[in-house]
C-alpha cells in the first residue's frame, strides 16, 4: 500500500513539480457531499416539475440523467477540477503532470465509474502508486490537495485574457505548463515569441501576454 502521498513530475527543464496526492477517505468524503448535493437538486427539482404533468416528468428525468453523468465533468473542466464536494474537502483533479484536466479526459475518468463499482474502487485507490481509481489510469489523471501552488488564478482585467484563437487541449495545458515552470527569462521570451503570429508581441510584451492566456486557460472556482 502507498505511504508516499507526494507525486514528483520531472520536466524537461531540470526542474520538477510536486503533487501532493488525495486519499480515499478524503475523496469519499467530497463523493458523498456531492452525493447529498445532486440529491438536494433532484428534490427540488423534482417539486418544481411536479407541477407541469407528464411533460415535467419527461424533463425531470433527463436533468436526472445530465446531473448524474455530467455534474462531475461541468465541474472538473468549467471550475478548475472542483465539484463542491471537492471544493470543500480541499481537492481537485488534474492530469498526471499536474495540468488542467480537459473535456475527453474528466468525459471518459466519469463514465468508467461505473465500473469502478464493480472493481472495488477504494481498495485500488489505497493500493495504487499515484491514488488512483480504474477511471483515473484510463484518463490519466489524479485526485490532488488544492495547495493553491500548482494552479493560475483566472483574474480579471489586464491580466487574464482570452487568445484571439481558440486552442485545443493540448495547446492549453502547454500554455498553463509555460506559466508554471521555473524558466529564465531568455527562454520565456523564446518560447513566447513562438506564438508571435498570434499576438504580434516581442520580448517581455510576449511573455506576459502569454502568461494572461495562461491565467485566463487555468482559471479559479
Amino acid at each position: 500500500m502507498i505511504i508516499d502521498t507526494i507525486s514528483r513530475i520531472d520536466c524537461p527543464e531540470g526542474i520538477f513539480l510536486r503533487l501532493r496526492l488525495a486519499g480515499a477517505y478524503c475523496r469519499a468524503s467530497a463523493y458523498f457531499l456531492d452525493f447529498l448535493f445532486r440529491t438536494a437538486l433532484i428534490i427540488g427539482l423534482s417539486i418544481f416539475f411536479s407541477f407541469f404533468g407528464a411533460f415535467g416528468t419527461g424533463v425531470l428525468l433527463i436533468s436526472m440523467f445530465l446531473l448524474e453523468w455530467f455534474y462531475p465533468v461541468y465541474f472538473e473542466v468549467y471550475r478548475a477540477g472542483q465539484s463542491p464536494g471537492k471544493k470543500k474537502m480541499g481537492i481537485r483533479v488534474t492530469m498526471e503532470d499536474g495540468s488542467p484536466i480537459g473535456f475527453q479526459a474528466s468525459l471518459l475518468r466519469n463514465l468508467i465509474r461505473v465500473v469502478d463499482l464493480y472493481f472495488l474502487t477504494w481498495v485500488f485507490i489505497l493500493f495504487s502508486s499515484k491514488m488512483m481509481r480504474l477511471g483515473d489510469m484510463a484518463a490519466g489523471t489524479v485526485v490532488i490537495y488544492d495547495s493553491g501552488k500548482a494552479r493560475i488564478k483566472r483574474t480579471t482585467g489586464k491580466d487574464a485574457k482570452h487568445p484571439s484563437i481558440t486552442l485545443n487541449e493540448k495547446e492549453q495545458r502547454a500554455t498553463v505548463s509555460f506559466a508554471t515552470r521555473s524558466l529564465t527569462q531568455s527562454r520565456k521570451q523564446e518560447l513566447a515569441e513562438i506564438l508571435e503570429p498570434i499576438h504580434k508581441l516581442k520580448g517581455e510584451d510576449a511573455v506576459n501576454e502569454v502568461m494572461a492566456y495562461a491565467r485566463h486557460i487555468g482559471g479559479s472556482s
